[in-house]
């Protein structure tokens, strides 16, 4: 499993209001997301009606895929006819086997010793 992460400022120097900002963010949000079927929010600049700052997020099996499908997404937004891309910062996340937790399987004597115990303390069947 590979994550992928864009983050980037988009720039709306039409937008007069928080309305005409959200018009275009959720234009762009929708377009990135139907298209590639990635995950992108608004997470910052929520304030300021001429910039929105972005996140996009995806999961893909390997880093080539992962990598292919934010250079789609970075193209698709070079193409942006009512905003304009500032900062961009972009990153490959692949977690390490070392994070991964084996199943647990529970110990059969400890499970009914529990059980027991949590039976006799409320006072056994009624």
């Amino acid at each position: 499993m590979v994550i992928g992460v864009l983050q980037f400022e988009l720039l709306i120097p039409g937008a007069e209001s928080l309305k005409d900002k959200r018009a275009v963010v959720r234009s762009v949000r929708d377009k990135l997301s139907r298209e590639l079927r990635i995950s992108i929010a608004e997470v910052g600049a929520h304030d300021n009606p001429a910039v929105a700052m972005m996140g996009a997020a995806l999961v893909a099996t390997d880093g080539p895929r992962a990598h292919e499908l934010l250079d789609r997404a970075w193209n698709r937004l070079k193409e942006l006819r009512d905003g304009q891309i500032g900062s961009v910062r972009r990153e490959i996340v692949v977690p390490s086997r070392e994070d991964d937790v084996p199943p647990h399987e529970p110990d059969a004597e400890a499970l009914a010793s529990e059980m027991l115990e949590h039976f006799n303390a409320d006072g056994g069947a009624q």
